[in-house]
């Protein structure tokens, strides 16, 4: 008997109807389902929060005073300094549980190979001790770094981790000004005139065979001595004496000044923007007239020239502020992570560091007490980090440089400061007490634990 075939063309319509038939019926894969941040990773949770007691058993802190990393004057143990509370923070994300403590063995595995920076003024230095000094508890092979610029650094052999910190107070480049000495090159004697001029960085002191500049507002080279060293430029010997109470500036009311380059960065980390896998900024501390009083005041440059109207100091704040950070967009790669500290809050109760101002003192803050002593509208000593903070804010605002603001949580910690345990005699008179950076061990070790969750979540994910 003969088969009975079916064109082909109407096998064509029957198999695709049996094929989505079998399609629509078969349960859909569910796609992930995201996991949770862990504690501490999210940028919000070192922002909302509240410190408690370390649950029992309180673990040992994981460095000692003997920490070859360690800085005297944060080691409050070693100084005499009562130890402080085992405190820890808890996110209001977190549902009660605490940040938990960097695992060191288990960051260096993550961090293999891997190099993590810090850039910016003693208080990134704080972390950055207290950082070096919980990772060497991993690996006892730890020794010290200082390559590419770095101020200070640390290299972990056991999984080749470099860890090193930048020391570049305004983030851009900045120099003193001064007198600019003349002679003869025949002549014998120590000098012939002298006027006010900028200093090249690096240039202390030596023979220089170039004219630069002249500096803003404070005094200039008369044209005539001008047309004299550039005719004679060869056979003069120009070299920079640092200002000390000069009688040229005296008259002005002006010591010496300062020159900000604000579109040129700080050549401490100029180099090494491709260098580092993780890259953490801060600057602040020194945007301030206890750093730069009105007899030393900062002058802005910008393409080379003085800006003007010349700026004040948080007008050029603001300008610095957001040329580092298109800076920092441009120049550092995008698998970098790239994050920026906010203010450390200092704690001088009384009256400023050289107007017996102190912070002796073992009580945490209350919630309702920090506007008091931070808000900048009650005029506070220690009103300078929320402002600050406005700015970087700011400037940081449509930037893929993440926020880590550590600032609230500090604010608690007015019993965390060295004061007057310093480690050296007669500290406390030449300088006052200490309100501004932190014991180690201490706050900052919980710094490390948020930034060493972030850190880690990064590399998990497969971005850096």
């Amino acid at each position: 008997m003969p088969r009975l075939r079916l064109p082909l063309v109407l096998l064509l319509p029957i198999t695709l109807t049996i094929l989505l038939f079998l399609f629509t019926s078969s349960p859909r894969p569910r796609p992930p389902t995201p996991q949770p941040l862990p504690c501490g990773a999210a940028l919000s949770d070192a922002a909302d929060g509240r410190w408690v007691p370390t649950p029992s058993p309180a673990p040992p802190p994981l460095y000692s005073p003997s920490c070859p990393f360690h800085r005297n004057a944060w080691n409050c143990l070693r100084n005499g300094r009562p130890q402080l509370a085992a405190l820890s923070w808890a996110p209001t994300r977190c549902g009660g549980a605490v940040v938990p403590r960097i695992d060191a063995a288990g960051f260096l595995a993550a961090a293999r190979g891997r190099r993590v920076g810090l850039v910016g003024d003693s208080l990134s230095e704080n972390l950055f001790v207290a950082l070096l000094c919980a990772l060497r508890s991993a690996d006892d092979g730890a020794r010290k770094w200082k390559r590419r610029g770095a101020w200070r650094g640390g290299y972990f052999p056991r999984e080749d981790v470099v860890v090193a910190y930048h020391r570049a107070v305004l983030l851009a480049k900045y120099t003193s000004l001064g007198i600019l000495r003349y002679k003869h090159a025949t002549e014998e004697s120590s000098e012939k005139s002298g006027r006010i001029i900028e200093q090249v960085k690096g240039q202390d002191c030596n023979v220089v065979s170039s004219l630069e500049g002249v500096m803003l507002g404070v005094g200039s080279i008369p044209e005539r001595v001008l047309m004299m060293i550039n005719r004679n430029a060869d056979k003069l010997h120009l070299w920079w004496q640092p200002v000390k109470k000069s009688k040229e500036l005296q008259k002005h009311g002006i010591e010496g000044t300062y020159r900000v380059d604000v579109d040129i960065p700080a050549d401490d980390w100029v180099n090494v923007t491709k260098f580092y896998d993780v890259l953490i900024f801060n600057t602040g501390h020194w945007w301030n007239t206890y750093k730069f009083p009105k007899e030393t005041p900062l002058v802005f440059y910008k393409g080379g020239k003085p800006i003007e109207p010349p700026l004040g100091m948080h007008d050029g704040l603001k300008v610095v502020l957001k040329s580092m950070a298109s800076y920092i967009e441009r120049e550092v790669p995008r698998k970098t992570l790239k994050l920026w500290r906010t203010q450390s809050p200092r704690h001088f109760y009384g009256g400023e560091w050289d107007h017996n101002g102190s912070c002796v003192s073992d009580r945490l803050l209350e919630e309702h007490e920090l506007d008091s002593w931070f808000d900048p509208q009650f005029g506070g000593v220690n009103k300078d980090a929320r402002m600050l903070n406005s700015a970087i804010q700011e400037a940081l605002a449509g930037t893929d440089i993440q926020l880590l603001n550590l600032t609230y949580m500090s604010e608690f910690r007015a019993d965390a400061h060295p004061a007057i345990w310093l480690g050296k005699k007669d500290a406390v008179a030449v300088y006052g007490q200490d309100c501004m950076h932190w014991c180690l061990p201490g706050v900052p070790d919980t710094w490390v634990d948020i930034l060493a969750a972030q850190i880690l979540h990064y590399f998990l994910q497969g971005k850096g």
